[in-house]
């Protein structure tokens, strides 16, 4: 559904073979902005650069400002990836619920 009504769209790292080792998404909202998020397994962390790369270059041949993403509080690392493209702390984002555990996460948009 992501794609299909040119709205977003999905970015992925395979292998040689063909296996996905990571994926990104770039997702227009209501308003001007862009969504994006990605992963890539730890064996291929090499690729959550590119994959990132090209869900904000979707978001931003879309002219969407802001770019942002939200991130776990607790997930330092992939905080510090997203700071080293140049995404900025906004403050809080929608919380992240585990059952009875609920979890903060960081609003980040690209500077």
């Amino acid at each position: 559904a992501l794609a299909s009504d040119g709205q977003g769209s999905w970015f992925c790292a395979r292998t040689k073979l063909g296996h996905v080792v990571g994926i990104s998404s770039a997702a227009r909202g209501s308003k001007s902005g862009c969504r994006v998020d990605g992963f890539a397994h730890r064996e291929y962390a090499s690729s959550w650069e590119e994959l990132i790369s090209s869900a904000i270059d979707w978001g931003a041949a879309r002219n969407a400002s802001p770019i942002w993403t939200t991130v776990s509080i607790e997930d330092e690392e992939k905080l510090s990836l997203f700071e080293s493209f140049g995404f900025k702390g906004m403050g809080s984002g929608e919380s992240l619920d585990f059952g009875n555990r609920h979890v903060g996460t960081i609003r980040l948009e690209l500077a």
